[in-house]
């Protein structure tokens, strides 16, 4: 016999799953609304979109989890405490939003011709330096952003 853990859907429990869930979506949110206000007020680090695009890798990966668990909905809408509040509609607009935001990244990330991002480069000294995402280039993903924002509260 071998020791029981908390992980994966059979040992998650309705309420853990809806913590997993709401916690995903307020990581995502706060991310989502820092990069879009800094991404608005100047230069963005390519590195630091990199790692909100996996972040949103991430996520959506612990979402697809957690939704699996047995009775989630059914939990979900009690401790909502509101019968017009439509889970599944809110939860796939949400999700498809950051799926949304997750494929403009790799649409539109600078990359060569052979698909190879393009944000380190060799600086003085042979030290390397980060890319800076000019404010500009980044208007698509803001727009995808508020997007996602607007699914969050």
């Amino acid at each position: 016999m071998s020791f029981p853990t908390n992980s994966g859907t059979r040992k998650m429990g309705p309420a853990r799953a809806w913590e997993s869930i709401k916690g995903t979506f307020g990581q995502v949110k706060d991310n989502a609304m820092k990069l879009r206000d800094d991404s608005a007020s100047g230069d963005v680090a390519a590195d630091r979109v990199t790692r909100f695009v996996a972040m949103l890798s991430d996520s959506l990966d612990n979402l697809a989890t957690a939704v699996g668990v047995p009775g989630l909905l059914a939990y979900a809408q009690e401790q909502l405490n509101d019968p017009a509040f439509q889970v599944v509609t809110e939860y796939t607009a949400a999700r498809n939003e950051m799926t949304a935001c997750r494929d403009w990244i790799v649409a539109n990330f600078p990359a060569d011709g052979s698909g190879y991002l393009l944000y380190h480069q060799f600086g003085v000294g042979g030290r390397i330096t980060v890319r800076q995402l000019p404010s500009a280039s980044l208007a698509g993903l803001r727009t995808q952003l508020d997007a996602l924002l607007a699914t969050l509260d």
